[in-house]
């Protein structure tokens, strides 16, 4: 048996393994790129098709555009169609469902859990342009502010340990101007670490990354829409590029919804980003009055459950799940399969399944433990509740549910939108929040249109001063003197700071040196100075180089500018009519 997979990339000169294997299985998606014949004439390939191949079936198939997969579907009738789709985020893979996939669309079997990345995000860069002609075309502004994204999240501790990857849907000039930015200015060693490739969509086809950035590349010119894609190579690009991302998807664009025509890839593209969606493929609201007047009614017994509940057990647990707010899907499906009840959060699901011994007899618990497995494998998370310990007593056989739900998050949205005020109004400053020497205070400056501090250093606090401790209880100490301990434990693991307090720390330092001035070279020593830390060896390298990365990204936001005296030094942009820019806020 051979089994061929990628076959789509094959062209048919791959035909020879049908001749080597008593049985052949051809993997392949005509929805995803062919392979390219750059430099080969197509009226040759004719003419050697005529000369000899004439007296092979389909041999008027056998040409530049087939691959070997569309080979074994014109030879081979009745494929079977996988729709099963295990990498991508659901709002990630609705795209290629929508472009491609419409007919039979992909299944998707990823689920998230508390705390996923947003999965599609379209950024708008308004001063972009293109410059060059096909293929050669690039975008400058594009380019700077996917660099300066990838460095941002490359600090950012939610991308911890996520691979990236960049696809520029126009041209092959635009990737290498990228790649150039970010081997300067990211390192190749945080590059080697992220798995970092920038490539069209050709280059990573059969290939994946946590996170990948796409750039539109194209713009519009002299006041007119962009240039109309949408042929079928085109289309297959398109799906490629959009399908490579397993956690977030990102979207660079120049050109708005009105610079593109509605019929063009771009257009679908964009207007996916901007608005991601996925196809739920489960029922309406149900009307839970009508429903728990059903099941307190006395012929509840000698009738079946209303549609779509398989058992009243499962309309009982519906409504005592649905009573306390949160959204409640019966029977819902998944691949062939269906989850009796799946509660749904803003940030995760959870399938919960009803084994009352009337509808899940001893004969199906294989079959269910065997189903519950593969979807484990998926990201599933499933709760058991058994209709015995339901019916004696129902809050202790439902503990366990609300024990989970509260451990991944999954909240009612007017519980949700509660807990964030609370933790807003504990979380505010009492009084003057930064100390002598920081650079904000309670603002945040805005620069460029991006966040440049926050989060700074909270103000000492006496705690001998009654105002600022409470006595009761043993003399609790105060939030505010919390806050600030907290503050100076953080301060002294500096892998823990976020870019913005690390930042904010390099403005401190630099404020600190006569003149407001000091050598690059030197930075490090004093941020960590101004840290309180001691540290040396792989720590200290690894410290000095997230120092750089975010000296370059004031730089980019117009705080700090670098010059050469004798060497490379810095100093804190001065404007001549005025106070220094930190000054202002």
């Amino acid at each position: 048996v051979v089994i061929v997979d990628e076959a789509s990339q094959s062209g048919p000169e791959a035909l020879l393994l049908n001749y080597i294997a008593k049985k052949i299985v051809v993997v392949g998606d005509d929805k995803q790129i062919t392979p390219l014949h750059v430099g080969v004439s197509r009226d040759q390939i004719e003419f050697l098709r005529r000369m000899y191949l004439s007296d092979i079936p389909h041999s008027d198939a056998l040409g530049l555009e087939g691959s070997l997969f569309s080979q074994a579907e014109l030879r081979f009738p009745g494929p079977v169609r996988l729709r099963e789709h295990f990498r991508c985020m659901p709002e990630i893979i609705q795209f290629s469902n929508k472009l491609s996939y419409h007919a039979e669309p992909l299944i998707p079997l990823r689920q998230y859990g508390a705390g996923r990345l947003t999965p599609v995000v379209a950024k708008h860069v308004i001063e972009g342009y293109r410059e060059g002609r096909s293929p050669n075309i690039i975008n400058r502004p594009e380019a700077r502010a996917i660099a300066d994204q990838i460095i941002e999240c490359s600090e950012d501790p939610s991308y911890e340990g996520k691979s990236f990857g960049v696809i520029t849907l126009l041209g092959n000039k635009q990737s290498a101007l990228i790649g150039n930015l970010l081997v300067r200015e990211l390192g190749a060693d945080e590059i080697e670490r992220r798995q970092l490739l920038c490539g069209s969509p050709y280059d990573f086809q059969g290939d994946e990354r946590d996170v990948i950035f796409l750039s539109m590349v194209d713009a519009p010119s002299d006041g007119k829409v962009c240039r109309m894609v949408r042929d079928a190579e085109t289309q297959r690009r398109f799906n490629v590029a959009a399908s490579r991302a397993k956690d977030q998807l990102w979207l660079f664009h120049t050109p708005t919804l009105n610079d593109l025509r509605p019929d063009c890839l771009r257009y679908r593209l964009l207007e996916h980003c901007q608005n991601p969606s996925v196809e739920q493929g489960v029922l309406g609201d149900i009307d839970l009055d009508q429903l728990r007047n059903l099941s307190t009614s006395a012929s509840r017994g000698r009738s079946a459950p209303p549609e779509p509940f398989d058992s009243w057990f499962e309309v009982d647990v519906f409504l005592r799940v649905a009573e306390r707010g949160f959204r409640v899907l019966p029977q819902y499906p998944v691949a062939n399969y269906h989850i009796d009840l799946v509660i749904e959060g803003v940030q995760g699901r959870l399938a919960l399944e009803c084994d009352g011994d009337e509808w899940h007899g001893p004969e199906q618990f294989h079959d269910d433990m065997r189903r519950q497995r593969e979807l484990e494998r998926c990201g599933w998370t499933f709760v058991r509740i058994r209709g015995s310990a339901f019916y004696r007593d129902p809050q202790q056989a439902l503990q366990a549910l609300w024990e989970k739900l509260e451990a991944l998050l999954i909240v009612p949205a007017g519980a949700r939108d509660e807990s964030r005020a609370e933790a807003d109004t504990r979380d505010a400053p009492v009084g003057p929040v930064a100390a002598e020497g920081d650079v904000l205070g309670t603002a945040t400056a805005d620069v460029e249109g991006g966040s440049v501090f926050s989060g700074v250093m909270p103000e000492e606090t006496d705690s001998s001063d009654p105002s600022a401790a409470e006595t009761s209880d043993g003399g609790a100490v105060d939030d505010r003197l919390g806050a600030a301990l907290e503050y100076a434990n953080r301060r002294r693991r500096p892998e823990h700071l976020s870019a913005q307090e690390l930042q904010n720390a390099i403005i401190r330092a630099l404020k600190a040196c006569p003149n407001q001035t000091c050598t690059v070279k030197s930075m490090t020593t004093r941020v960590l100075r101004e840290l309180g830390v001691i540290t040396r060896g792989n720590p200290r390298a690894e410290f000095d180089k997230r120092v750089q990365r975010n000296i370059g990204a004031l730089q980019r936001k117009l705080v700090l500018v670098e010059y050469k005296a004798k060497n490379r030094r810095l100093r804190l942009r001065v404007d001549p009519d005025g106070p220094s820019l930190f000054e202002r806020f």
